[in-house]
């Protein structure tokens, strides 16, 4: 049997079986009217540490999924991201082995005692990334926990592979209107290409304003990073994005389709000529799997975990991340040679259906659970081209 422990929604029903699984939605409103005070809590008590890494965050939905849990008698559990909630799962349901799952870099960008007890309770650690996996490792070397890597997995059944179409170039840009995004940095590689391209059009899907700055631990070392400073502080980064395509030779080319649903988003794909992923910090790149899915070409960043979602002259093309001119210039590259973007395409889709499809995925987390469950102490690594093997 298998539970989800989600957050209650007023339209959706509190327990629902769908597909054989149990959903489990706990209501948050107590913790969402308390959360301004625990915030306030925090930093007095924390100074050090970002809010959302404490117990106070989301205390009452946490304590209350575990409850749960352990009513329902779960053997095992697969805790997403919120490290400091292992120690309570491994108090409050001690019987069961847990699975913490990082989709993020906070175990390793985060101070050592704020994590160190996490790590030290959980029975196995997974990263969605070698990245994300190998940055864990080697802080925790010294720790007998399993790390695992399992990379995400992409539907095939709704990213279908689309036929070659006759169009103008058509540039596709998905994903959250945030700072570490690097839409501004696609909008301006754009304008470079638009005297060359007069007919292509940028189409970018997503929405939401500026990430909060502390869930960004770390990236302010990273020297591109620094300049975004000042979006997660004061200035609206959607409407600055919105004004820079806010030109006479851009305006009627710049779409800004905001957020779209899966169905739709996989028709988006299908009619565009490549993909342009242009972050500046990236754990996986879940967009960029599915465009490949779709059967579209790349252009990416090498930053975290893109680089083992694509193969450089394979798949697709990386660039330095913050680098307008080199993101231009890969983009006019494929424009200009429909072959290569093909071969890509084709190329990229094959790696797609062998390391992001859900059977494989499944299995190797289901080969994740009968390790921690037994005790064993290797390691899981998807065998991926540019991936260490530990």
């Amino acid at each position: 049997r298998v539970f989800i422990y989600a957050k209650a929604k007023p339209a959706l029903s509190p327990t629902e079986v769908c597909q054989g699984v149990t959903i489990r939605r706990i209501p948050v409103r107590i913790d969402r009217l308390l959360r301004p005070a625990l915030h306030r809590l925090s930093r007095l008590c924390h100074p050090l540490s970002p809010f959302f890494s404490r117990q106070l965050y989301y205390p009452l939905f946490y304590r209350q999924a575990i409850l749960t849990a352990r009513a329902d008698r779960c053997d095992l559990l697969h805790i997403h991201n919120f490290s400091q909630y292992v120690p309570l799962a491994r108090r409050l349901h001690s019987q069961a082995k847990i699975v913490l799952h990082m989709h993020c870099d906070w175990l390793w960008q985060l101070s050592a005692k704020a994590v160190a007890r996490s790590v030290a309770d959980a029975d196995a650690v997974v990263g969605c990334s070698e990245y994300i996996t190998d940055g864990v490792r080697r802080r925790f070397a010294l720790q007998t926990r399993q790390f695992h890597t399992v990379l995400n997995g992409v539907d095939f059944t709704t990213f279908k592979a689309r036929a070659p179409a006759d169009q103008p170039p058509h540039i596709l840009f998905v994903g959250r209107l945030t700072p570490e995004k690097g839409v501004h940095v696609l909008i301006e590689a754009f304008r470079r290409l638009a005297s060359r391209w007069p007919e292509a059009k940028l189409d970018i899907v997503g929405g939401g304003g500026p990430t909060v700055t502390e869930f960004l631990q770390g990236m302010r070392d990273e020297q591109h990073l620094a300049p975004l400073a000042e979006f997660y502080r004061h200035r609206d980064y959607p409407d600055w994005l919105r004004q820079l395509a806010d030109t006479p030779q851009l305006r009627e080319r710049v779409r800004f389709l905001g957020p779209l649903p899966q169905e739709t988003l996989a028709d988006v794909y299908r009619q565009a000529t490549l993909l342009a992923h242009p972050p500046l910090a990236e754990p996986f790149g879940m967009v960029v799997a599915e465009a490949m899915a779709a059967g579209l070409p790349v252009v990416a960043t090498r930053v975290g975990g893109l680089a083992e979602v694509v193969q450089d002259g394979s798949t697709g093309l990386l660039v330095p991340p913050a680098d307008p001119k080199a993101l231009a210039k890969a983009i006019g590259e494929l424009l200009a040679d429909p072959d290569t973007a093909r071969r890509f395409a084709a190329a990229g889709r094959l790696y797609a259906q062998k390391h992001f499809n859900w059977d494989h995925v499944t299995n190797q987390m289901r080969e994740v659970y009968r390790a921690a469950s037994a005790g064993v102490s290797e390691s899981l690594t998807d065998q991926i081209p540019g991936a260490a093997t530990w």
